[in-house]
């Protein structure tokens, strides 16, 4: 819980001639007694040396979505990592949805590190678990400030599987076992429908007549009789 007020600030504010001008943000911290700043990490060699307050840079993380907020942006993914079949999974499945630009800047990551070699299910899984910041929408579900759990929320939004994942087979199970007509009339929404009609006098004579005309004449004669 963070107690105090927060005070938000474009950058812009602090340009004068289409040049950051450091002292004015220096002064302007100074003057409003701040004590924590997050900022862009493309200025980071600037506020070398700074100690009246903590400073937290972000980045663009590499994984889509992602952020990385930290007050050293040296990224050491290398950790001895014992993960589970389940963990294992996952991460697995995880890296299986990306499309296919997205998977080339995590392996040209690792390449341009001399990483060819490093496991990358398990930089994944310490990334996405231990790392990363993720926002859906311009909201963030998931924070994570110098490796501290902030926030850890869920997503929302429709999750894609592939046809052939175990998610999908209690309902193939069902469709197997249903007829062809059946179906149609439950995804139509006419099970419904069908069920007021059946329930009305019309109905119920129009069946009579049809499958026991006999009868339904018989009735019709001894309702007249009866008038």
């Amino acid at each position: 819980v963070y107690v105090g007020e927060i005070i938000y600030k474009n950058i812009s504010d602090f340009f004068i001639a289409k040049e950051l001008k450091y002292e004015l943000l220096l002064d302007f911290l100074q003057q409003e007694k701040i004590t924590k700043i997050f900022l862009d990490a493309s200025i980071k060699l600037q506020f070398n040396g700074i100690d009246y307050c903590d400073i937290f840079y972000f980045q663009k993380g590499i994984l889509p979505h992602s952020w990385f907020f930290a007050k050293k942006l040296d990224l050491d993914y290398k950790q001895d990592l014992n993960l589970s079949e389940q963990k294992l999974y996952q991460v697995k499945e995880y890296f299986l949805t990306l499309k296919e630009d997205e998977k080339k800047v995590i392996l040209d990551f690792l390449s341009q590190n001399n990483d060819d070699k490093y496991d990358l299910y398990k930089m994944l899984y310490y990334l996405i678990n231990e790392l990363y910041s993720f926002e859906h929408d311009g909201i963030f579900y998931q924070i994570i400030i110098d490796k501290e759990k902030m926030l850890i929320a869920q997503k929302h939004d429709k999750s894609f599987y592939p046809l052939r994942s175990f998610v999908y087979k209690p309902y193939l199970h069902e469709l197997k076992s249903v007829r062809p007509f059946s179906f149609l009339m439950k995804i139509l929404g006419l099970e419904y429908l069908g069920a007021m009609i059946s329930h009305t006098k019309f109905y119920r004579l129009a069946r009579k007549l049809f499958f026991n005309p006999k009868g339904f004449f018989e009735d019709l004669r001894a309702k007249k009789a009866r008038n």
